[in-house]
């Protein structure tokens, strides 16, 4: 009697098929099985043993079809969550890049996913880490850019930018990535993260933005940053994922 196959004895092809149409299921919240993506995740990371006494500096993969079947499927899950970023196409390309080069110097370190929603959340988490960073990149580089302009202006030189320290916390990455969500690329977020992230007063961030698009009316005076940030806050206070993460931090 031939014993049942099991999904460890499908091909890959077959697998690649049922774990879309499964993951398409998961995430339109209906009943779905997980199996078949979970063995497309334990093909890709499962590390060959290194042949020689001395151990490889990074671990080599046995199935390297099985990891480009996995950047196949979940790309574009990735793109999906950079794309509410409004960020621009050739950004978009290297922050997908981005976090795939992170997920797979993690993946050395061993990762595991019990579940799909558990291999799911770490992609969203990776990718909100990676975004965020860029964002970070991005608002510094324009802080300097402004800082370097008034200090022309007034011939002082510009000071430091405060130390951020490392950005490690998984908890701490949702929050920002959840006040990213709630706030966007708006005058609003602006003001939120010069103040808390930067350490600005709101009379400096009235001049800081003096002479942007932000204060085209000329009415962003250290009061109305004042309003802004209190309602920024009623704002993400009223956000029960906020709520939770900051609980759980």
């Amino acid at each position: 009697m031939v014993a049942a196959l099991t999904v460890h004895d499908l091909p890959l092809l077959e697998l690649e098929s049922a774990c879309v149409r499964e993951t398409r299921r998961f995430r339109e919240r209906g009943a779905s099985d997980a199996r078949f993506c979970l063995e497309i995740f334990r093909r890709a990371l499962q590390h060959s043993v290194a042949s020689g006494s001395a151990p490889a500096r990074s671990p080599a993969y046995a199935d390297e079809a099985a990891r480009a079947t996995l950047v196949r499927i979940y790309t574009e899950y990735i793109r999906a969550q950079i794309n509410r970023k409004a960020l621009g196409q050739q950004a978009i390309d290297d922050l997908t890049q981005e976090v795939w080069r992170n997920f797979w110097m993690a993946a050395n370190g061993g990762l595991l996913f019990p579940t799909l929603e558990a291999a799911l959340s770490y992609l969203k988490l990776a990718t909100a880490s990676v975004v965020i960073k860029h964002l970070r990149r991005v608002q510094s580089r324009a802080r300097e850019d402004s800082i370097q302009a008034m200090s022309a202006e007034t011939g002082e030189a510009p000071l430091p930018a405060p130390d951020e320290g490392p950005f490690n916390a998984h908890i701490r990455q949702r929050f920002r990535a959840r006040v990213r969500e709630l706030l966007g690329a708006t005058l609003d977020g602006e003001i939120y993260w010069l103040r808390y992230d930067r350490g600005y007063s709101p009379r400096e961030i009235a001049a800081l933005l003096a002479k942007t698009p932000h204060n085209a009316d000329g009415r962003l005076t250290a009061r109305r940053v004042s309003d802004i940030l209190e309602r920024c806050i009623q704002r993400l206070s009223a956000d029960p994922e906020i709520r939770d993460l900051l609980q759980a931090d």
